[in-house]
């Protein structure tokens, strides 16, 4: 990057009227919001001193980074975590990140307890997810324990565990009707485990739908 510079054309880009291209020295350098360049007193023929030039790469990050966020975040809910390991991936700088992650969070577009009751809701509606599973699959997004404890037990109040696990053993019994007593529930027992269950209402379940005298 330039310490200095001459403006010399300040465009509008095609198509959006909020953004302006900032050519320097006849190359273009950034992009900024028109908002910037007005706060700024930027023009054509002005001349950047270092500190400012600095103000204009910081902003133009800052764009950068957010409207790769929003984009992201189009496609579905994200957690805070996620948000900053993908704007790490696109080479954005710790201090551009967390700015830009403060401002979605005030913006209501961040909020990981919402985030991650909506997710937590829709993997305990699919029926196949246990306590421990839905936990899990929160924190691999990088939700904090304590938030990701809180979503789970939001999306389970009052919701039957046992039942969900018993329909998930029942459906999974039936691909495993030639197989021995034990086999069968051994193998339910590491079914229901992965599903995220916990022992004690796996070992109720398999009590119930293989009987040891089965």
């Amino acid at each position: 990057m330039p310490r200095t510079g001459l403006i010399t054309s300040v465009r509008r880009q095609s198509g959006k009227e909020r953004l302006v291209w900032l050519y320097v020295d006849g190359q273009k350098l950034a992009r900024l919001t028109a908002e910037d360049v007005a706060s700024l007193g930027l023009r054509r023929g002005m001349e950047l001193n270092e500190a400012l030039l600095s103000e204009v790469m910081r902003r133009s990050a800052l764009l950068e980074a957010r409207s790769k966020a929003f984009r992201l975040l189009a496609r579905r809910s994200r957690s805070r975590a996620e948000i900053r390991r993908y704007l790490k991936t696109k080479g954005f700088d710790q201090t551009t990140i967390e700015t830009v992650l403060g401002q979605l969070e005030r913006l209501g577009y961040v909020d990981d307890a919402a985030h991650s009751r909506a997710y937590a809701e829709q993997l305990v509606a699919q029926g196949r997810s246990g306590p421990r599973a839905v936990y899990a699959k929160l924190r691999q997004r990088g939700v904090a324990a304590e938030v990701a404890k809180a979503a789970v037990d939001d999306a389970l109040s009052g919701m039957d565990q046992d039942a969900m696990a018993q329909r998930l053993a029942e459906r999974r019994l039936r691909t495993l009707a030639a197989l021995d007593v034990y086999t069968k529930r051994r193998r339910l027992y590491e079914y229901l485990a992965r599903r995220g269950f916990d022992p004690d209402t796996i070992s109720s379940v398999i009590a119930r739908v293989v009987p040891a005298d089965d």
